[in-house]
């Protein structure tokens, strides 16, 4: 049974238009047609591009990604890292009394 509020038009959900976990029920007119547009796009440019991207033209991305890598390229350093040994949390970071070393190609040692 729906009740209209006295300052708006909007029906108020009665008890009977939900199911027993207070979802809605079947055949409740306010529980169609939500559609979340943007997920359904970015699904849809997702399918493009498997389509559009071979198996052979993924492996000469990865190759040419891991050469900027070995390359000193810190962005395709990073990417590396990030998909082959997961991305680090902030909780596992490294705390500040560690020290890290990298061994950096010359060109890429900034000059002090």
């Amino acid at each position: 049974m729906n009740h209209l509020n006295e300052t708006e038009s909007k029906p108020i959900l009665s008890e009977t238009q939900r199911d027993a976990k207070g979802r809605f029920a079947p055949g409740n007119t306010l529980s169609r047609g939500h559609t979340n547009h943007r997920a359904k796009r970015q699904q849809e440019y997702k399918e493009a591009i498997l389509r559009a991207v071979s198996p052979n033209d993924l492996r000469a991305i990865v190759r040419k990604l891991v050469e900027m890598a070995k390359a000193g390229n810190l962005a395709a350093i990073k990417e590396v890292l990030d998909r082959c040994l997961g991305r680090v949390s902030q909780a596992e970071q490294t705390p500040n009394d560690v020290e890290i070393v990298v061994d950096l190609p010359p060109d890429l040692i900034p000059e002090s």
